[in-house]
């Protein structure tokens, strides 16, 4: 993985531990929080172009012609793959 995408990662890791927010993991994809893809450019701190690329083709993520909403599982499960490589 590039330096600046796996500095990025670090950085979105450590933030994520400073939330004051706590979710209840859920199984079900129509109950889960979805993101779009510019919420999860922010919260990582990519840019939109890079996020999009990163979900777009990703199973799972739910397209309504040209809006795009990530299940927060398959956010995790991206960021799990790019983590460990």
């Amino acid at each position: 993985m590039k330096a600046h995408i796996r500095e990025r990662l670090e950085i979105a890791r450590a933030n994520a531990g400073a939330s004051a927010v706590v979710r209840v993991a859920t199984t079900n994809p129509i109950t889960e929080r979805h993101y779009t893809f510019t919420e999860l450019a922010a919260l990582w701190s990519l840019s939109y172009e890079t996020t999009r690329r990163l979900f777009v083709n990703e199973p799972g993520v739910v397209s309504f012609g040209d809006a795009y909403r990530v299940p927060e599982s398959v956010v995790r499960r991206v960021y799990t793959r790019l983590a460990n490589q």
